[in-house]
């Protein structure tokens, strides 16, 4: 009997457990998860007031793997789809709150001088691709923020090839960014932001449910065990299976890291008149936060009553910090009914420029020295809950092959 060990009891390990489970029903499979529970950055909590830790909205149009998955463990009941008001964003600019579309329109020159300027074939960073086809404006203003956003990093550190392929993918494909959003295909997908009802760890549960096998605890795994391993880790704890191994870990060195404070903040009444997803702040501002969630705006039906909950971002900081931003921003002085704060250490990758030219040489390497390893996880094509769980999908298909 075929025995498959998975490390990491988070949604990449997970969900190759369950893809798994379905492609080998005669295989034996085993988790270990190092930690006390599973779901790694997803957590949702439903006392008092109804939280997400980690990750909290996703794109339905670009989500199609996960919604693949929600339907198939059958969990399409409990999707839950934004507010129409989800769709207002706001950018703390000029020491005042913004909408993001009042803030376009000084960038109508540069959109339109964008058709004639020249492709780039090389990967580079987000800064300079933003520069290069948009001006300074654009790059600072919307494209910066955006990074802080997803990424919580530097604009002008990180590839733009490895964070936003689409638009590279546009550029080599049309000659322009705005002459391929004219010329895109109006193809039906699916709109909008969605959730699920009871939260994202429902998905978690579903998924422990659904997957086959013995799932460990509290348990560090040393080496490769079985006929398999999936390594589903972060790239800090999938390095240390390389000990030795120079081009492995010449792979992981260049894997950066950042950490990220989640500042949960609930008012029991109303405090802000307006609605809409959030803000972000962009680098210029010179601001401690990220940016701002407006949680139950976004998802008003997961509200316990009238309460006012919004998630600060930072990267390092806390109860002080974010509560200082929402008064200063928002003009919410009220007390809190609740606060509550989290830090993630390390769990935002960071890809540099080269960075998918790297990973495709890394999963050579593997395929050639370690054909009996799969290494799957945030650090490798996207950050992403969607990317994650089709790194696990990928499992099924390739080992069906």
């Amino acid at each position: 009997m075929k025995k498959i060990v998975i490390a990491g009891g988070g949604i990449s390990g997970l969900a190759a457990r369950y893809f798994l489970s379905k492609a080998h029903p005669g295989a034996e499979i085993v988790l270990y998860e190092k930690g006390s529970r599973l779901g790694g950055c997803i957590e949702s909590v439903d006392a008092p007031y109804f939280f997400e830790r980690g990750p909290r909205t996703f794109k339905a149009s670009r989500c199609p793997e996960l919604l693949d998955l929600i339907k198939e463990l059958g969990l399409e009941g409990e999707l839950l789809p934004s507010t129409k008001e989800a769709g207002k964003r706001y950018l703390w600019k000029d020491q005042k709150l913004q909408k993001v579309g009042a803030l376009l329109l000084p960038a109508w020159k540069s959109l339109l001088g964008e058709w004639c300027r020249p492709p780039f074939a090389g990967d580079e960073t987000i800064g300079a691709f933003a520069r290069r086809r948009f001006g300074d404006y654009v790059a600072e203003t919307f494209f910066d923020p955006i990074t802080l956003g997803v990424f919580a990093g530097d604009s002008e550190q990180l590839s733009v090839e490895a964070c936003f392929p689409e638009l590279k993918a546009m550029e080599r494909t049309h000659g322009s960014i705005t002459r391929a959003l004219l010329k895109r295909e109006k193809k039906k997908k699916p709109q909008g932001l969605f959730t699920l009802q009871g939260g994202i760890e429902t998905l978690i549960d579903r998924l422990v449910e659904k997957g086959r096998g013995p799932i460990h605890l509290n348990h560090l795994l040393e080496g490769f065990e079985g006929d398999h391993t999936i390594l589903a880790l972060p790239a800090e704890g999938a390095k240390r299976f390389f000990e030795g191994d120079f081009e492995a870990l010449r792979f992981f060195e260049g894997v950066g890291s950042v950490n990220l404070v989640v500042v949960n903040v609930v008012f029991s009444k109303k405090v802000f008149p307006k609605e809409g997803f959030g803000y972000l702040v962009p680098t210029k501002e010179k601001e401690k936060i990220l940016g701002v969630v407006f949680d139950s705006s976004i998802f008003p039906a997961q509200n316990r009553g009238e309460e006012s909950r919004f998630t600060v971002m930072l990267r390092e900081g806390g109860e002080i910090e974010a509560l200082e931003a929402l008064q200063t921003h928002l003009g919410v002085s009220a007390l809190p009914s609740s606060v509550h704060v989290k830090e993630y250490k390390g769990a935002v990758p960071q890809y540099g420029v080269g960075h998918l030219e790297r990973v495709k040489a890394f999963e050579a390497h593997l395929a050639k020295y370690y054909p009996q390893v799969d290494c799957i996880g945030n650090y490798l094509r996207g950050p992403s809950v969607n990317a994650c769980v089709a790194q696990g999908a990928r499992l099924r298909i390739k080992k069906t092959q």
